[in-house]
C-alpha cells in the first residue's frame, strides 16, 4: 500500500542511513520499526487502583436533569 507520510529531516536522514546499513529499503526499516513497536508491551508507569465508593451516599442533587445541559450547567455555576 503507498501512503505519504511527513518526517524531520534528521528522521528522513536516519532512516536512509539505517536502511543503507541494513541493506533494506526505508519501507522496510518503517515497517519492521511498526512491527518491533507492535511487539513492545507498554506500561503505565504508575498504576494507581482506585475503587469507586459503595455506599449510597453523594450523587446527583435532587432536581437537576443530566440530560439537560443547560440547566446542568446553570446548577453548576449556582443559578
Amino acid at each position: 500500500m503507498r501512503t505519504t507520510v511527513n518526517l524531520s529531516e534528521a528522521s528522513i536522514h536516519y532512516l536512509k542511513n539505517e536502511a543503507l546499513k541494513q541493506q533494506d529499503s526505508m519501507s522496510g526499516v518503517l515497517e519492521q520499526a511498526i512491527i518491533l513497536m507492535q511487539s513492545i508491551e507498554i506500561k503505565p508507569a504508575n498504576t494507581i487502583k482506585v475503587k469507586p465508593p459503595a455506599s449510597g451516599r453523594g450523587g446527583v442533587y435532587s432536581g437537576i436533569d443530566l440530560d439537560d445541559n443547560a440547566a446542568l450547567e446553570d446548577a453548576m455555576r449556582g443559578l
